[in-house]
């Protein structure tokens, strides 16, 4: 599902999805420049791998897709992670206090150029082309059971 706010397009998943990088690209696919991306670890007593992987897991997703990433989490007496804002090319650029409630409050401007690595390429992946557009061929690359 996608909609728009004030000419921004943007799309909604939850927690678990973030482990699939392939719903991100779908998104990328239809145009999404903002993900809202929700999370819920109110059952957390204490850090755990989430702690360390989530917001990087987050963190690449806005990258390799080039999306702002509005990323909350529960505000339960133990916090996993905070919420936090994510520019297209992967910066938190602001983060919620750990353990309150919290409201974050953010600007995105589509016409703002970021850093965007895999750009150029990007729309020729997401058409199933892997390589830079001349596949080599020789004896070598050819063999692939000999080094």
């Amino acid at each position: 599902m996608t909609f728009t706010i004030r000419g921004v397009t943007c799309g909604v998943l939850v927690c678990y999805d973030v482990r699939f990088p392939e719903l991100y690209r779908e998104y990328k696919k239809l145009g999404v420049q903002l993900m809202f991306h929700s999370f819920h670890n109110a059952a957390a007593k204490g850090p755990t791998i989430h702690t360390i992987i989530m917001r990087r897991s987050t963190q690449c997703r806005a990258a390799t897709n080039a999306m702002y990433v509005s990323a909350n989490n529960a505000s339960n007496p133990y916090q996993l992670w905070p919420s936090v804002f994510i520019t297209p090319d992967g910066r938190i650029v602001a983060q919620a206090r750990s353990h309150r409630a919290a409201v974050l409050i953010n600007t995105v401007d589509t016409a703002r150029t970021f850093y965007d690595a895999s750009g150029p390429y990007r729309k020729r992946s997401m058409s199933g082309i892997y390589h830079s557009g001349r596949l080599v061929k020789d004896p070598r690359s050819l063999n692939r059971r000999t080094l």
